[in-house]
C-alpha cells in the first residue's frame, strides 16, 4: 500500500555541503558532486534539445512548437533552478541565492560570446586617424593584426556605429 510507504522530502535527495569534512577530502567530494549534478543537467539539456527537434518534424505542430514550446523548454531549466533553490527552512534567503546565480549565469552566457566576437572582429588602428582600419593594407590582400599577441590586443579594436549606441540606451532603460 502506498499510504504505508515512507516518502522522503526533496531536501533529503541532496547532500548538505556543510556536512562534508573541512579538509582536502571534502573539497574533492564537493567537486565530485558538482560534476555529477553538471552531468545530470547536461544530459537533461540534450534530451530537451533532441525532443524539441523531433517535435519540429511534425508539420501540424511546427508553428506551435517553434513559437511556444521551444521558449518554454528553454526557460524550464532556469525555472527549476529558482524553484529548487527556494526549498528549505529559510526559503527567502535561498531564493535570493538562486535568483542571483541565475542572473550571474545569464550575464556570463551573454558576456563570453560578446567578448569572443569583439576579439575575433578586431582590426589594426590606422596610424593617421587612430580609428580601426577595415581596408586592406597596401600591397596585400589580407587584414593583418600586430605581430605579437600583446601588440595585437593594444593596437587593435572595432568601430561601433550609431545603432549600437541606441541599442545600449534601450537595454539600459
Amino acid at each position: 500500500r502506498i499510504s504505508n510507504f515512507d516518502f522522503m522530502s526533496l531536501s533529503e535527495l541532496f547532500i548538505d555541503v556543510e556536512s562534508l569534512p573541512n579538509n582536502g577530502a571534502g573539497f574533492f567530494q564537493l567537486i565530485f558532486l558538482a560534476v555529477v549534478y553538471g552531468y545530470i543537467l547536461y544530459q537533461a539539456s540534450i534530451m530537451i534539445s533532441d525532443g524539441s527537434e523531433l517535435l519540429l518534424l511534425v508539420p501540424s505542430l511546427a508553428s506551435i512548437v517553434g513559437s511556444l514550446v521551444l521558449p518554454v523548454l528553454g526557460a524550464f531549466p532556469d525555472g527549476c533552478i529558482v524553484f529548487f533553490s527556494g526549498m528549505g527552512p529559510n526559503a527567502q534567503e535561498q531564493l535570493n541565492i538562486g535568483v542571483g546565480a541565475l542572473a550571474g549565469s545569464t550575464v556570463l552566457l551573454l558576456t563570453i560570446p560578446w567578448s569572443l566576437c569583439i576579439f575575433g572582429g578586431r582590426v589594426d588602428f590606422d596610424e593617421d586617424t587612430g580609428k580601426p582600419s577595415y581596408k586592406h593594407p597596401k600591397h596585400t590582400t589580407e587584414i593583418k593584426l600586430g605581430n605579437t599577441f600583446v601588440s595585437s590586443c593594444t593596437n587593435s579594436g572595432i568601430l561601433l556605429n550609431n545603432t549600437v549606441n541606441v541599442g545600449s540606451y534601450i537595454v539600459m532603460a
